[in-house]
């Protein structure tokens, strides 16, 4: 943090418009960053971080104030200036060369007190209102830098979400995208840029193979334990990609199957019969050539799993969920927020110059973890 003029970003924002001996741009992060940490970002207890920083000290009234539509601004330019700070080597393995970045995009919800469903609604369940927010996030995986993060209403969809990313790809990129974000105009998009993608085929999908007849009757054949061919996505028949897939153990399908039944089931519905076969395969989209193998394929969205241990780290090194559980205003829920977002930027910063260092594998959860408890 000391790399950016927090204090220049804080008067620009209007955020602070003069120095005063009791309230800094970098003590407000820190004091955020520590409460965080304890699971409590109440009015009274970061007034008294904050005294614990600075020379004189605030009442919560003071902070009050403070966290206002200035404070949201401030933490969202400086999290915008981390992200373009970030000057790291890139690490590029054989199967990765012919790509300028590997994009990799993925969502996750932190879940608060149902008391503040009326600023960050979340889907409703049987039982009554329930509130979160939600974290998107994409990155390179090659230099392991953030391009962009977001987070908004736990109900905004992850296609809503992922338009950000639609307008930083360029020629050269390969997208790593999961299903929640798949859509034939967005690849379409991706495809018209000179740039890549892969993506899980959804169950929604319906697919047709070479000779107009539907998926599911190949993946039934017993004979078929591996496809790789062109198919159509869709009833009009206007998009055509490479779908690859290999037969899943018997274990895994029936396990798959079981939890989709279960889910259906609570809601009184029976799963549908193409998503049962299809739980019976690992499949994949692409627009990729037969240049790239099949294996080399499964390899490389492998990588998408790497944002998966982010945000399990990054939950695991704060206390967001009691943190965000008492009810207070949109600005101050907003600042807790930007404020995590911010520090899983530190962490990853931190790793990687880590990683450049020591010269070998390091653990990202604990890494997180460590570095989180030294901000607490």
């Amino acid at each position: 943090l000391n790399l950016l003029d927090l204090d220049a970003i804080a008067k620009h924002s209007s955020f602070i418009r003069r120095k005063t001996q009791s309230f800094s741009a970098l003590s407000i992060i820190l004091a955020l960053f520590k409460c965080l940490q304890k699971g409590d970002a109440s009015f009274n207890l970061l007034a008294g971080e904050m005294r614990l920083l600075n020379l004189k000290s605030l009442c919560r009234g003071a902070i009050y104030k403070r966290l206002n539509q200035t404070a949201v601004d401030f933490l969202q330019e400086v999290i915008r200036q981390l992200i373009a700070s970030q000057k790291l080597p890139k690490f590029k393995q054989k199967v990765t060369q012919r790509f300028n970045r590997i994009l990799v995009e993925d969502s996750t919800i932190i879940p608060m007190g149902a008391i503040n469903a009326a600023n960050f609604p979340a889907c409703g369940n049987q039982t009554g209102v329930t509130a979160g927010f939600k974290l998107d996030l994409f990155f390179d995986a090659l230099t392991n830098t953030v391009v962009h993060q977001s987070f908004g209403s736990a109900r905004e969809s992850d296609k809503k979400l992922g338009e950000h990313l639609l307008s930083d790809v360029a020629k050269g990129d390969l997208v790593l995208r999961d299903m929640g974000y798949f859509g034939c105009a967005a690849l379409n998009l991706i495809a018209e840029k000179e740039a890549f993608w892969i993506s899980r085929l959804p169950s929604s999908i319906n697919v047709f193979t070479s000779n107009g007849e539907p998926l599911e009757k190949k993946l039934r054949s017993r004979k078929n334990h591996f496809i790789d061919e062109v198919v159509t996505l869709g009833n009009d028949g206007a998009t055509k990609v490479r779908l690859v897939g290999i037969r899943a153990d018997d274990a895994l399908a029936a396990q798959r199957r079981r939890s989709r039944k279960t889910v259906a089931q609570k809601f009184g519905n029976s799963p549908k019969y193409q998503s049962l076969v299809r739980d019976g395969w690992h499949l994949i989209l692409t627009n990729l050539d037969q240049d790239v193998t099949a294996k080399e394929l499964f390899e490389i969205y492998s990588i998408r799993w790497s944002v998966e241990i982010r945000f399990k780290a990054w939950k695991q090194s704060l206390n967001m969920k009691p943190t965000l559980k008492r009810y207070t205003n949109y600005h101050h829920l907003c600042c807790i927020a930007l404020a995590a977002l911010i520090q899983q930027l530190v962490v990853n910063h931190i790793f990687m110059l880590a990683v450049v260092s020591v010269k070998r594998a390091l653990s990202y959860e604990k890494v997180s973890e460590v570095i989180s408890q030294q901000l607490g």
